[in-house]
């Protein structure tokens, strides 16, 4: 329903619809675990190295709390090039490229108001405010993407989101999962150590996968 819709340019009128069938849904047990996806925005839409990770989460009592990462890249992208084409005095690209951002930020804004009325789970802060949120953790000079798309986004998930257990995914030696994990390990300790699993990805099957999500969620149980 939804991606017909968006395919025929009709998006907030099939998120609705979409939104209206998932509510019809029977729940058989409401008592499930949140559990937020944070670290590299790379690893975490994986779909050869999640999927798995994702099926096993449901399967262990838990619903996966997923950063919309798309949504991340094109808001700081946008942010990014503006101030870019302001300091190359390429001012028309720059109005232009702000008003395409203020579209995107319209729309963004009509389909959060639609899926509040079902959770507050879908409320997404901006580009500007995840970084914000991570001033506490990090300097914004390391590295500008891992202020909002990373850090940002975990502060997000525990602060305000109140996720039960972490699942951080990055890339096998990714430098700005490294330095996220360092960051995230902070944030814990103020949350009274909320569990964590790292998974780091070397993009083979990892066999002793499923083992470890049983250990993590029992761990999730047990702390909330």
């Amino acid at each position: 329903v939804l991606f017909n819709a968006i395919v025929e340019g009709n998006t907030i009128n099939g998120f609705k619809k979409s939104l209206h069938l998932l509510s019809k849904v029977s729940i058989v047990d409401k008592s499930l675990v949140h559990i937020g996806i944070t670290g590299d925005a790379f690893t975490r839409v994986h779909e050869y190295g999640m999927n798995p990770i994702f099926s096993a989460v449901g399967e262990l009592g838990g619903v996966i709390v997923m950063p919309p990462s798309w949504n991340d890249f094109i808001s700081y992208g946008s942010d990014v090039r503006s101030k870019k084409l302001v300091k190359k005095r390429k001012v028309f690209k720059a109005v232009v490229n702000e008003a395409s951002s203020r579209f995107m930020y319209i729309l963004r804004n009509q389909i959060q108001q639609e899926a509040r009325k079902y959770s507050n789970m879908f409320v997404e802060p901006s580009n500007h405010d995840l970084s914000l949120y991570s001033k506490n953790y990090i300097n914004p000079n390391v590295a500008p993407v891992i202020p909002s798309m990373f850090v940002g986004r975990t502060v997000d998930l525990v602060a305000n989101k109140k996720v039960d257990g972490l699942i951080n995914a990055y890339g096998f030696n990714c430098c700005l999962g490294k330095i996220t994990t360092a960051c995230i390990n902070e944030l814990r300790k103020e949350h009274e150590n909320l569990p964590m699993l790292n998974f780091i990805d070397d993009g083979l099957e990892q066999t002793n996968i499923r083992t470890r999500l049983e250990s993590f969620m029992e761990q999730v149980k047990v702390h909330i």
